[in-house]
């Protein structure tokens, strides 16, 4: 099995968990039928084990996968994810600063307004740029995915 299939098999059992606890705790047992209830409600705590059982096992394979394959590229992703948003923070800052000075709401954005000496122009492009290398990243990443046997 590739390790993109793999993820989504996880994705499909994580899901088919939450289908069945819904089951469980939606399910009323009637006087009337107890005991079958009571097999029904045994027999879907035990398709959950089953289920959490292979969740964990794929869950294990996949982290094995990633830390011989991907270590690196992962760590990358999370540390543009930290960049991306320590920098849309700091975007939101200056364009709240021309909020409360009114010249957003005139259309204006006045790229000469310094945050800490960074321009709005100036963040949004590093911005820009740490959200194109992390799109870059993640196909990077899908790609070997695919190649990636586990």
């Amino acid at each position: 099995m590739k390790l993109a299939e793999a993820l989504f098999e996880r994705k499909e059992k994580a899901k088919k968990i939450e289908r069945l606890k819904e089951e469980v705790s939606s399910y009323i047992i009637t006087p009337e039928s107890e005991t079958v209830e009571e097999k029904w409600v045994e027999n879907k705590l035990l398709e959950i084990k089953e289920a959490s059982n292979d969740f964990q096992k794929i869950n294990i394979a996949i982290d094995k996968a990633n830390a011989t394959h991907q270590s690196e590229n992962l760590n990358r992703l999370r540390q543009l994810d930290t960049l991306i948003s320590f920098y849309s923070d700091l975007r939101k800052k200056l364009l709240g600063q021309e909020h409360n000075s009114r010249s957003i709401w005139s259309g204006e954005v006045n790229s000469e307004k310094k945050v800490k000496n960074y321009s709005y122009e100036k963040l949004s492009k590093k911005l820009e740029d740490l959200e194109r290398e992390r799109k870059d990243l993640d196909k990077t990443i899908m790609k070997i995915n695919w190649n990636i046997e586990i």
